[in-house]
């Protein structure tokens, strides 16, 4: 997302941020992976690969988290921009914490591939509901302007 102008990264923020947990939600498939795996014991080349991919696909697609940031920057008066910088680093670090024990937890009780269909669908509610809210905010002025940052 950094080759792209400032208008154009900030609108592509939400749906990128939702395209790094939608692919996680697809891990909802495991089960007819398993079907084709007791039809075709050799097709567990082609599940691993399409795993694979999803979660790439999550990982490359959470590139949106720089420009998030940039522009929160931006937003906040220079005073406290890196305090709100620092919180928001905690919350995330936290957050992912959380997310692997919950999904650690439900692996327990179910199977890996549903814990991570499920956190992953979790993951698209919430980040949607945030990416919408957003979207909103964008007709805020910004507090300070970048050439000030």
């Amino acid at each position: 997302m950094s080759r792209q102008s400032g208008s154009r990264q900030k609108s592509l923020m939400g749906p990128m941020a939702i395209l790094s947990v939608a692919p996680l939600a697809m891990f909802w498939l495991v089960p007819a992976g398993a079907r084709v795996l007791a039809r075709d014991p050799t097709a567990w080349r082609w599940l691993l690969v399409s795993a694979g991919i999803l979660l790439i696909v999550s990982g490359a697609c959470s590139c949106y988290y720089n420009a998030a940031t940039a522009d929160l920057t931006e937003r906040v008066s220079e005073g406290i921009a890196g305090t709100v910088n620092g919180l928001m680093s905690t919350i995330l670090r936290g957050s992912q914490g959380i997310g692997a024990l919950a999904a650690g937890a439900i692996a327990q009780v179910l199977n890996a591939g549903m814990a991570v269909a499920l956190i992953g669908s979790l993951g698209v509610l919430l980040t949607g509901a945030c990416a919408v809210k957003w979207r909103r905010s964008q007709r805020v002025p910004p507090v300070r302007s970048t050439a000030e940052a």
